[in-house]
């Protein structure tokens, strides 16, 4: 079936685009530059929607009183130090869910297996979720790139507070 359109109908299409200005509001345009967001392992936002602000901050400025940033260096790798740990927090929180979901499901697929330890219920958990292996690795690779970039970033924030103390033997 051919459903070409009318030149009618593109015109119409044409105007009704110039109308569209896309969102005016700034919840709108927080909301909206959230469209192509999958996992949120790698936004470069902090905290995603539904996440707590407040935990965040208080992740950030346990780390800022730490490290004591001197210049925006310092104070740009304090953000990141955080944000790492943010989001292997993120990572951790999305794999109990996995399992858990996972252990849940149990009861409705085979309400027998409640008469199982949790050990053995876990383990059949584990072992359906990695039917599909390439969702478990892909997490396990953040958590792990999460895991080596914070304490990279960790070790170089107190060899640079260490030099300004000078408990590195430099002064």
């Amino acid at each position: 079936m051919n459903h070409e359109r009318t030149e009618a109908q593109n015109e119409a299409s044409r105007n009704n685009g110039k109308l569209s200005h896309g969102p005016v509001t700034e919840e709108g345009k927080a909301i909206s530059s959230q469209n192509a967001t999958r996992h949120g392992l790698l936004s470069s936002l902090a905290v995603l929607p539904g996440e707590q602000q407040a935990h965040f901050d208080l992740i950030l400025n346990s780390a800022l009183l730490k490290y004591e940033p001197e210049d925006l260096g310092e104070l740009h790798m304090v953000h990141q130090l955080a944000m790492h740990h943010w989001r292997q927090l993120r990572i951790w929180a999305m794999q109990m869910a996995a399992h858990a979901g996972e252990i849940l499901s149990q009861e409705e697929a085979a309400p027998d297996i409640l008469d199982r330890d949790m050990d053995w219920r876990a383990y059949a958990a584990y072992k359906a979720m990695h039917s599909d292996r390439r969702c478990v690795e892909l997490m396990h690779r953040y958590e792990t790139s999460f895991e080596n970039k914070f304490h990279r970033n960790r070790k170089e924030l107190q060899r640079l507070k260490d030099k300004r103390d000078g408990l590195d033997g430099s002064k």
